[in-house]
This record gives C-alpha cells, sequence and structure tokens, in this order.
C-alpha cells in the first residue's frame, strides 16, 4: 500500500504537467461523475484515448479536440447548454452537414462516457437542422450497366459492385479482406 512515484523525465514544468494529465487520463478510471464536475473537454480527450485514435476518420475528432477547449474553455458536461451548443456551432462555421458531424463527435464521446458509467447522464444535443435539399439522386440501369461496363480489371469490377449494392464511403470497400467478400 505505498505509493509509488513516477518521473515525467522533464525539468520543464509545463511540460510535466501534460505528461501528468496524460498519465491520469489513461490510468484513472473515472467512475459517476456528476455531469457538472466534469469538463466536456475531458471527456472528449478519454474518449479519443480510448476509441477515437483508432478510428478510421479522425479528422473530426480531432477538429472537436481543439474547439470546444477554444471555443468553451471550461464548459461542464452540464454547462453544455443549447446557448453554448449554438455558440460552438458558430464558431465552427462550417456547413450544416459538417456541423453535424463534429456534434455527433460529441454525442459519441457523451455516450461512450455513459456507457462506461463515467459520468451519470449524458445532456441532449441541439438538432441541426440541414439545408442540403433531396439529396442525390440514385442512378439507373443504364447508368449502372455504364459503370460496370467502364470497370476494366477483375479488381475494379468488384471495387463497383461492391459499392453499388452496399453505399459505403469509398474507402471502405478497399479495407475489406478477402475473407469477408463472398461473390
Amino acid at each position: 500500500g505505498r505509493p509509488r512515484r513516477r518521473s515525467t523525465r522533464t525539468r520543464d514544468r509545463d511540460l510535466a504537467k501534460r505528461r501528468l494529465t496524460e498519465w491520469r487520463l489513461k490510468h484513472e478510471k473515472p467512475l459517476d461523475q456528476l455531469p457538472a464536475d466534469v469538463p466536456l473537454a475531458a471527456v472528449l480527450v478519454r474518449y479519443w484515448m480510448a476509441r477515437g485514435q483508432h478510428r478510421f476518420s479522425k479528422q473530426p475528432i480531432l477538429h472537436m479536440l481543439k474547439a470546444v477547449p477554444t471555443h468553451c474553455p471550461g464548459v461542464t458536461v452540464e454547462g453544455f447548454t443549447p446557448e453554448q451548443q449554438e455558440k460552438l456551432v458558430k464558431a465552427l462555421n462550417v456547413s450544416p452537414s459538417s456541423a453535424r458531424r463534429y456534434m455527433g463527435v460529441v454525442q459519441a464521446a457523451l455516450n461512450y462516457a455513459h456507457r462506461r458509467q463515467e459520468i451519470t447522464s449524458v445532456p441532449r444535443l441541439m438538432p441541426i437542422e440541414g439545408d442540403e435539399g433531396d439529396g442525390a439522386r440514385p442512378f439507373t440501369p443504364e447508368e449502372l450497366g455504364r459503370i460496370l461496363a467502364a470497370a476494366q480489371t477483375p479488381h475494379q469490377r468488384i471495387y463497383v459492385l461492391l459499392a453499388i449494392t452496399t453505399g459505403p464511403r469509398p474507402s471502405a470497400p478497399l479495407q475489406l479482406t478477402w475473407d469477408r467478400v463472398k461473390m
């Protein structure tokens, strides 16, 4: 039961504080914290360390890791009110679809913390209305035939078939392994 000391291996005080914070985020497991006591930025950092850095699309998470402390400094989970959310979305200065994606990162981090019982409740995030219109129209059978005809190699044909039939993001079929592809 004796406490052990660990060195941050630096004499720079700011760097030592940062390394201590990183160590705490990795090793301390918060449990049932009240939303009024938990900084929103800490929830995002823990989400990044546990899940975000392993995601295919890291950019929205990294963007929010920078944006939340910059535009909502010191805001707690409970303090992330609709007014704070609107302030953050305005500060992001992005299209509605991008704002929805970025706020989705915050929602995912909050849900992850709640599932792991780090926080007792999750605030409701405001919906962001889009202005995209009706969306993309589906291909006609003739257009699909021309796309398939343009694929020259077997790998291109498999890619096109997977993309047409599943509607994934463009890089998803490239990440599949052959044991997951049944033709």
